[in-house]
């Protein structure tokens, strides 16, 4: 019975030993296999390449507000996405403020524009309009470009504030006619502070209209340099400093209102600077330049493409990839040649007599 039991357990340690035994070759084996794999198997950017997708969900609430806009205005139904820069170099068209109402004929016009969500701080806007210059300027009106969920709360808030018949909500607009409404406007204003590259604030400046912005100290702050091409303040910390960035936004759109030469001078240079920055051209510019510096510093350093170089070179990039398994691999391998080996069986005749039999 005991003899029984020694011939089953070593005859169950037999995987073992044979793994054991065998765990070099076994290891050599996977890492050949891994590098066939990854030789014959096409390369990841070739793959990433042609399976590429979308980095915005289709149902994304900003997609599916932007296929709406293209349908309702019968301009595109892809749910492609790509930063539009309107250039204002084509003529004018009508005044676009002109049917909204007969008070934006006669008094000054600020202008607030982007899709009608509260990280964009449009109430706030409505709220610096018609605390500190509605009352100063009887005659200015804002309008809100745009729609979104937030809208109807935007007008509750017009309503609160006793400035619903000054604050104008035109809704939606197709992209051709943004620049009429932005060159039409005397200020944009523009409090988000969630913006990494304001799209509507690049607009603007780009048609030179007057802009009065919160820094944020992303997008507004890279594209406004308060004094030259608009006018950037802080938008405050806490309640007390938020209440008095509040006034001195609105002191800052009173005074543009009330020197017209001021604010031809930042129209004029934001208008440039724009230009200089965003323009077709000087964006290939810089990709050019950006790509040819990368080619010149690799040349400079003796590097080349993997698949330019030699199959040693090749294996090697291709050993990058796996040598973090290969090396936990290598390490169970070296620990199980560091465990004690089992002891030697028993031989039958070292047995008791009684139990030989």
């Amino acid at each position: 019975m005991s003899e029984h039991r020694s011939d089953a357990a070593v005859e169950g340690a037999l995987p073992a030993r044979l793994i054991r035994k065998f765990a070099l070759p076994i290891l050599l084996i996977w890492i050949a296999i891994a590098g066939v794999s990854n030789t014959i198997s096409p390369q990841l950017e070739v793959v990433g390449w042609e399976r590429s997708v979308g980095q915005n969900a289709p149902d994304a609430p900003g997609i599916l507000a932007m296929r709406h806009i293209g349908e309702v205005f019968h301009e595109f139904d892809s749910d492609s996405a790509a930063m539009l820069v309107i250039e204002g170099d084509k003529p004018l068209g009508p005044d676009p403020y002109s049917h909204l109402s007969p008070a934006l004929a006669r008094g000054s016009r600020l202008l607030c524009a982007g899709r009608h969500t509260r990280e964009k701080a449009q109430d706030r806007v409505i709220r610096i309009f018609a605390r500190h210059v509605a009352p100063h300027d009887p005659d200015c009106t804002l309008t809100m470009l745009g729609e979104g969920p937030d809208s109807a709360y935007y007008k509750q808030v017009a309503r609160e504030e006793g400035v619903e018949d000054r604050v104008f909500f035109p809704g939606e607009v197709s992209f051709t006619q943004m620049t009429d409404y932005y060159a039409y406007a005397d200020v944009f204003v523009h409090a988000s502070l969630s913006e990494t590259f304001g799209n509507v604030l690049g607009e603007a400046l780009w048609c030179g209209t007057p802009t009065v912005a919160f820094a944020d100290g992303m997008g507004v702050s890279s594209q406004i340099r308060d004094g030259v091409n608009g006018v950037a303040l802080s938008p405050g910390a806490d309640d007390a400093s938020a209440r008095e960035a509040d006034r001195a936004f609105g002191r800052s759109i009173l005074r543009l209102l009330d020197d017209p030469q001021e604010r031809a001078r930042l129209g004029k240079a934001a208008s440039r600077m724009a230009r200089e920055r965003s323009s077709p051209r000087a964006v290939q510019e810089k990709l050019a330049f950006t790509f040819q510096h990368a080619q010149e510093h690799a040349a400079a350093c003796g590097l080349r493409p993997a698949v330019e170089g030699p199959k040693p070179l090749q294996w090697l990039t291709t050993f990058r990839h796996f040598k973090s398994w290969a090396a936990i691999n290598a390490g169970v391998y070296v620990a199980g040649h560091l465990r004690p080996g089992a002891a030697p069986a028993k031989k039958k005749s070292n047995l008791h007599p009684q139990i030989a039999e």
